[in-house]
């Protein structure tokens, strides 16, 4: 009788522990489905900010492309987003400014074929509290500086801080931030110039 109470209890408990199981998996399951579709979410949004004024493509994510050019970009491989405007490629980057004041800063920026910047934004950096953080667009506005400029070519050096001939404010005590930045972007649009087969490139990252 003993025995058989015993047995009846383990099995009672071992049920309960495979609907607990399965209960914790689905809930997860659902969890990491819901996450997920909040990153792409959060990352289409952060792609959307820098495209040109008024211009939206919900099919941006769809449209990547992956591009080994360290020296254009600060990293060994980069995601190359492919949109339209204007019946004319732009193409939103990441591109890193490795020499910022406090190491690398992770920009994100929308350039058309033609070298026009649409926008620029900061996304990761390690800059001086209340000096070099400014390149942050919560914090000051020195970011929306690069809307609607256009790159002419390496020798251009409106793409420089005032106080080293360019157009660019540059931070009181923290200059290195800001022209780390500006070279970055201005690399990034160079490439983006020089190379008009991103039109045509496969897409390889889409949905990653």
């Amino acid at each position: 009788m003993m025995l058989k109470f015993v047995s009846k209890n383990a099995l009672l408990l071992g049920l309960s522990a495979v609907a607990c199981v399965g209960l914790v998996a689905g809930v997860n399951q659902l969890t990491a489905s819901r996450i997920g579709e909040q990153a792409k979410a959060a990352r289409l949004a952060s792609l959307q900010a820098v495209l040109p004024r008024g211009h939206q493509d919900a099919q941006l994510l769809s449209q990547c492309l992956l591009v080994q050019a360290p020296d254009a970009f600060g990293q060994p491989q980069t995601r190359i987003y492919r949109t339209q405007y204007q019946q004319q490629p732009v193409y939103v980057t990441e591109t890193v400014a490795p020499d910022g004041y406090s190491g690398d800063i992770l920009l994100l920026a929308a350039i058309s074929q033609q070298g026009v910047i649409y926008g620029v934004r900061t996304l990761a950096h390690k800059e001086t509290p209340g000096l070099g953080d400014k390149i942050e667009v919560k914090r000051h506005p020195w970011i929306l500086s690069f809307n609607d400029r256009q790159v002419s070519g390496v020798d251009d050096k409106r793409f420089a801080v005032k106080k080293d001939g360019g157009e660019f404010d540059q931070f009181t005590g923290a200059t290195i931030t800001p022209r780390a930045v500006i070279a970055a972007v201005k690399r990034a649009a160079l490439y983006i110039q020089a190379h008009p087969e991103l039109a045509q490139q496969r897409i390889e990252c889409a949905g990653d």
